[in-house]
């Protein structure tokens, strides 16, 4: 996985028109099936990838430095990539990266910074579905199902152990298992079954597929109930202000009701 992330990161740095060429801008991995090492669980471990730099883009769109809000602002690389746990999978992102050039306190910023995010048109915003934390991330998608679960009563624990549900289902290894019996030679001469040597004579031991947390395989990730809980309380008091204007707006027929009216 770690060396898939870095071939990405390689082709964005060496090609500076990178975004121009993708109708969207997520990387969506191979398709395992027609890969050209069916016997390689490693594939299968493949995650999707969220570019975002949204002033590469098409369209013209006037950067400014979130702090003093000047218009001489460069680029200075990309960010690392950052893990963003999903519904059922984790993803990683990745940003363009920018400094300011008037040298002042905080002069270098990332393209998902809160205050960029925040001041940029509705569609760009889009663009960036996350909700970052202190080291992690996770989807809107996931912070919606997690109000959704909370008006009905749910708390965190049964949303976090949902989620953990949904990730180390053995779904993956179920894909992959199939798809490698269609290429074990049917006999073995130790008794062992091998892999058809008609495909890789130098690997004819059986692979096998790596557990949830191996760091050299899966690199499964899916977030703990401190996390959620952290991430619900901050984002629920940037919504604050919209959510009471909601819930302050009574109707014409609450309003027209009789005042003298005795319990």
């Amino acid at each position: 996985m770690l060396e898939y992330l870095l071939a990405i990161k390689i082709a964005i740095v060496r090609d500076p028109a990178y975004f121009n060429k993708f109708a969207h801008l997520m990387i969506l991995p191979p398709d395992p099936i027609p890969s050209s090492k069916p016997w390689s669980p490693d594939v299968f471990y493949l995650p999707r990838v969220l570019l975002y730099a949204p002033y590469d883009m098409k369209g013209r769109r006037e950067l400014r430095c979130p702090i003093c809000n000047s218009d001489k602002v460069g680029l200075d690389g990309y960010t690392d990539f950052r893990r963003v746990v999903d519904l059922d999978n984790c993803l990683f992102t990745i940003a363009r990266h920018y400094c300011c050039r008037q040298r002042h306190k905080g002069n270098c910023f990332a393209a998902w910074d809160p205050r960029l995010v925040a001041a940029a048109p509705y569609h760009v915003q889009e663009a960036f579905p996350v909700i970052l934390t202190h080291r992690l991330g996770v989807t809107r998608q996931l912070f919606d199902l997690m109000r959704t679960m909370y008006d009905g009563g749910r708390g965190i624990g049964p949303f976090a152990d949902m989620v953990r549900e949904n990730h180390t289902r053995v779904r993956r290894m179920l894909y992959f298992l199939p798809h490698l019996a269609e290429h074990i030679a049917p006999t073995a001469t130790d008794g062992q079954a091998q892999l058809l040597s008609r495909f890789d004579s130098s690997k004819k031991d059986l692979p096998l597929f790596s557990s949830f947390t191996d760091t050299a395989g899966f690199n499964g990730c899916y977030g703990s109930r401190n996390c959620f809980r952290k991430v619900y309380t901050t984002h629920l008091i940037l919504l604050e202000a919209s959510m009471k204007k909601r819930s302050a707006m009574v109707s014409a027929r609450m309003l027209s009701c009789d005042h003298f009216l005795r319990s």
